[in-house]
Order: C-alpha cells, then structure tokens, then sequence
C-alpha cells in the first residue's frame, strides 16, 4: 500500500491553546493519534516546503497549507535551511491531507508534537496559503504575528508569494 493512501484525517481538529501569549501561535498541539499517516526519517529536504520521508519507501512530502519561497527568491535559501534545521534527519509524523498533481502527499508534518508547517510561517519563511488552508487559523495567526514583528519575508515590503508571481497552484 503506498503511504499516501494510509489513511487521510481531514476529520481531525487541533486548536490553539488560548493560555499562548499572543505573538505565538500553539505549535505543540498534541501528535496525531497513531496510525494518522506517514511516519518516518527526513532524508531529504527539496526546499522550503518540499521534503522527502523514509517509510518502507520514499515518500514526498508538500507541506500543507503554506508556501515557501522558490530557491532564485529573496528567502527561498533561507526557509531552505530553517525546515532543514527543524527536521533533516529526524523522525516525523506526518497528518496526511491528499496528494496533490505531482503525486506528493500533502500533509502537516509534526516533530515533538510541534507543527512544522506553522512553525515554518511564524519564523517568516513561508505564506499562509489561503487557497489550500483558507479555514485554518493557526497558519493565518502565525502569519499575522510574523508581518507585525517583519521577521523573515516579512521584512522585505515588496516580497511576493510564489503562487501570485507565477500563478502556481501546485497542491
């Protein structure tokens, strides 16, 4: 069975905890339950939000709801290296969502009980990407927070998302 059919768990709900100060979201929401999806060892990452996981096979994984910017962007090499930093070489978790027309698998990746992919947008190396997570808070909060202190991408005032410059819309 190829891991991105393992089981998809859009039913699942994670919320912020209110007790958070303000200027960071609630990235240590609990890990998915077991059997969620895909879990394995980072053993590559392709930028930003594209990375690669060992399970019984390799899986590629595009990370949901965000938007990294490409490797000739101002930052691309950046958020690179901070998803690189947060999980190359680690075991993850990831709470699968879909496939997208690549055949990645879309999913949230977990470290920890940490999200990954809100961690990515609160440091400022990525968007939210309100096409594909247009009802998810923690990415919007996340990007909120990191405009308002200008970290990363942010601080650039004439910074554009991928998806708008090139009208991409890979998920």
């Amino acid at each position: 069975m190829k891991a991105a059919s393992l089981l998809n768990r859009a039913d699942i709900q994670y919320t912020s905890d209110s007790s958070n100060t303000a200027s960071k979201p609630d990235t240590s929401q609990p890990i998915p339950p077991a059997g969620f999806g895909p879990t394995g060892e980072i053993v590559r990452v392709v930028d930003g939000d594209i990375v690669e996981l060992q399970t019984n096979e390799t899986v590629c994984i595009r990370l949901h709801g965000i938007d990294t910017p490409e490797k000739g962007q101002p930052f691309g090499k950046a958020a690179t290296r901070e998803v690189s930093r947060l999980i190359a070489g680690t075991t993850i978790g990831v709470e699968a969502q879909g496939t997208d027309l690549y055949g990645r698998t879309i999913g949230v990746i977990y470290l920890d009980g940490k999200n990954i992919n809100v961690m990515m947008v609160e440091s400022g190396c990525a968007w939210w990407y309100r096409q594909y997570a247009r009802d998810d808070l923690n990415p919007m909060q996340a990007e909120t927070n990191a405009k308002e202190a200008k970290r990363g991408l942010w601080a650039d005032p004439d910074q554009i998302a991928p998806s708008e410059c090139w009208g991409r819309s890979d998920q």
